[in-house]
């Protein structure tokens, strides 16, 4: 998964648009039947629209707001109303989709795509047939004039962490040893440039660390730290 700043989406690029129900999304429909059905989803209290429009789909997310409700709540909603959307767009085969920030604030935008960046994480590692299996959604983009690149670069790293630590977790004992996860430590350190020292288990000794010591001996395997 991969995040980028948009300028423009391409006319066959697959969008999400994210407004109030008071937003005039106009500007993305073809026709005046889109617009009424649009309006007519609105008034009946739909929150997720969905139109296809052939050459590329369409889903407009509108941005929930009850009295009750603080922002982070808001987000929340968003973050989870994501998972509906990502689903969609692996079941049509969507390789990328551009985020359209219309109304609301920057934080709306930024918690859909976490949401969205999020749900579409798979361990498919041991799968035989994870090609198959795999989600087709690659790449988001985000369309947004207030939002700097410094922040989806950010967000991205968030979500690229988050990743990698589902990864670890996933893994089972037999794979992840404390040698193998000082090696994926490592890795983490040369690809996002961070110095890493991993102590085996002579200078473990040598040090005295006897806490890991004593919890070692119940494993055939060396410790490390």
């Amino acid at each position: 998964m991969k995040l980028h700043k948009s300028s423009a989406p391409g006319p066959k690029e697959s969008l999400v648009l994210i407004g109030l129900k008071t937003t005039d999304f106009s500007v993305y429909l073809n026709s005046d039947q889109e617009v009424k059905y649009v309006d007519e989803q609105i008034k009946n209290d739909k929150t997720l629209i969905f139109i296809n429009q052939f050459n590329r789909l369409v889903y407009i997310q509108i941005i929930e707001k009850k009295d009750k409700w603080k922002e982070y709540q808001e987000k929340e909603n968003l973050r989870n109303s994501a998972v509906k959307t990502g689903k969609s767009l692996n079941e049509h085969k969507v390789a990328s989709v551009t985020i359209v920030h219309l109304d609301g604030n920057c934080e709306h935008i930024l918690a859909f795509t976490e949401g969205l960046a999020l749900s579409n994480y798979q361990f498919l590692k041991y799968f035989t047939d994870r090609e198959k299996k795999s989600n087709t959604l690659k790449d988001i983009s985000i369309l947004c004039d207030k939002i700097e690149e410094k922040t989806i670069v950010e967000l991205d790293n968030l979500i690229q962490a988050v990743y990698y630590t589902r990864n670890l977790v996933n893994e089972p004992l037999s794979f992840l040893t404390a040698e193998q996860l000082s090696r994926e430590i490592e890795k983490m350190g040369k690809e996002a440039g961070f110095k890493v020292e991993v102590l085996q288990k002579k200078q473990i000794e040598s040090l005295k660390m006897g806490g890991i010591l004593a919890v070692n001996k119940g494993s055939i395997d060396p410790p490390t730290f």
